[in-house]
């Protein structure tokens, strides 16, 4: 959802939601609710969430992964594989349209869009050997992502709605790199890098013509991660101190948002909220930004170390997880003022996590059992 990422293939009936025996969550807060698995399934997992509530993520059947799709009632749908190869389904917009990757052979993974027929359209890699995956989606339904042109030599690209791909150019000098998100217009940010690993964070225009992103003054390297529909950007710039999150905005001018401690940016809202979190020597801290720079400490929970935040949305609610090192984590939210508070879990469950909220506060994650097995979970 962050940069918001045709329809199924085959509606699968007799999900168990055994998340209303959960017990109650507080009043006034949301409850969870198991979203099941398909037939014989064991597993199952959730990656993205759009505004109207609906969920894409993957599950268990016939001993593959298979993508599915869960409606805002929680019904899953089978969305198939490709070929005899797994499929996981990772972007959705708020239109519904659905990408993601499937196994392409040995550990390779290539990216897969869906038709609006329910098709997978496979997007390949730019030469034999590689992967391709998407990495975000737009309104229009335009993609960004990698294709490798061999093995481990991973190019910037865009596919338009039918799969067709397009290179995007690297900078002068640099010889591989990646696109992390797309904003409505079609431009898209990320990283041209130099052999040697040195990243530059760059922006291509919906015309594919690259620009650098600039870094703050000492900042020796960067990249630009995710981006918002109407283009503000969220990157990190890299110094002798460690790794500091940054923001863009649409005319490329960059703050630097925390230059005290090194931390990594996960996350930016719609309106251009941003979450980060770091850790060294047995702890860990977090950090809320709305979008005048004003920051907020997001805490753990009493008697943990490691706060974790994975998602924000516009009304500064952040979701994501709480541990200690020794013990399973457990999903947590944090308020408007920055309140932690322990989300409601399936019964028997030992730990999990909370992975996204959108606007409305719907929240989903993943619940983890002794047995091996995880449930995908959403809270309302």
């Amino acid at each position: 959802m962050g940069t918001r990422r045709g329809v199924w293939v085959a509606v699968v009936g007799a999900v168990a939601l055994v998340g209303f025996g959960a017990p109650p969550a507080e009043a006034g807060g949301p409850r969870i609710i198991d979203l099941g698995f398909l037939p014989d399934g064991k597993h199952s997992h959730v990656r993205d969430l759009n505004e109207r509530g609906e969920v894409v993520g993957a599950s268990t059947s016939g001993g593959r992964l298979h993508a599915v799709r869960w409606d805002r009632s929680g019904r899953i749908t089978d969305m198939g594989t490709v070929g005899s190869d797994s499929t996981e389904a990772t972007l959705i917009n708020d239109s519904g349209a659905v990408a993601g990757f499937y196994r392409c052979g040995g550990s390779r993974t290539c990216g897969v869009r869906w038709s609006a027929s329910g098709e997978p359209i496979p997007l390949p890699p730019l030469g034999e050997g590689g992967d391709s995956e998407p990495t975000a989606i737009n309104e229009a339904g335009l993609l960004a992502g990698y294709a490798d042109v061999a093995y481990d030599d991973p190019r910037p690209v865009r596919w338009d709605c039918a799969g067709q791909v397009t290179r995007l150019p690297l900078l002068p000098g640099d010889t591989r790199g990646w696109a992390g998100g797309i904003d409505r217009e079609g431009n898209v940010v990320g990283i041209s890098a130099t052999a040697d690993r040195v990243d530059h964070p760059v922006r291509w225009d919906a015309a594919g013509r690259v620009s650098v992103l600039p870094l703050p003054e000492g900042r020796t390297s960067g990249w630009a991660s995710k981006t918002t529909a109407d283009g503000t950007i969220l990157g990190a710039a890299v110094g002798p101190d460690g790794v500091h999150p940054v923001r863009w905005d649409r005319r490329g001018r960059v703050t630097e948002l925390s230059g005290d401690v090194s931390l990594s940016p996960v996350w930016i809202s719609p309106r251009g909220r941003v979450v980060a979190s770091g850790s060294a020597e047995g702890a860990g801290w977090a950090k809320r930004w709305d979008p005048s720079g004003r920051v907020t400490d997001l805490p753990p929970l009493a008697g943990d170390t490691y706060p974790q935040p994975f998602s924000v949305n516009d009304s500064g609610v952040a979701v994501g997880r709480s541990g200690s090192g020794v013990s399973a984590p457990h999903p947590v939210r944090w308020s408007e003022s920055g309140a932690v508070r322990r989300l409601p879990e399936l019964p028997g469950a030992f730990g999990g996590w909370a992975g996204e909220i959108n606007g409305r506060g719907v929240i989903i994650g993943v619940m983890h059992y002794n047995d091996a097995s995880s449930h995908a979970v959403v809270w309302r």
